[in-house]
């Protein structure tokens, strides 16, 4: 199966609690197979929010063991630094980017 996962992030002040809503769509039907909210904790910074949602988001799409897997998001820092483009220079930004990659 292929999927498509499309994911964003909340970051709520002051607090820095955070949350990420994702859906996985089957790119041949058309249609959401899996559609949720999760509460992600306190995050540092927003970016290490918007890296624990797309490790949130992996972590939901693995058992379904997909063919192939296209990532949605808005979040441009975040592409660059899956791509390879940009590291994360903050420390709670590097653990979290060791754990998306494992995935």
């Amino acid at each position: 199966m292929d999927l498509i996962l499309q994911f964003d992030h909340l970051v709520r002040n002051p607090r820095r609690s955070t949350a990420c809503g994702l859906v996985l769509i089957d790119a041949h039907a058309a249609r959401a197979v899996h559609e949720a909210g999760h509460d992600l904790g306190e995050q540092p910074t927003a970016q290490t929010a918007a890296l624990a949602a797309l490790l949130k988001a992996l972590q939901v799409a693995e058992p379904l063991k997909p063919d192939t897997l296209e990532l949605r998001c808005c979040n441009e820092l975040l592409i660059r630094q899956i791509t390879g483009q940009s590291l994360p220079a903050d420390p709670a930004e590097v653990a979290v980017y060791e754990q998306v990659l494992a995935h």
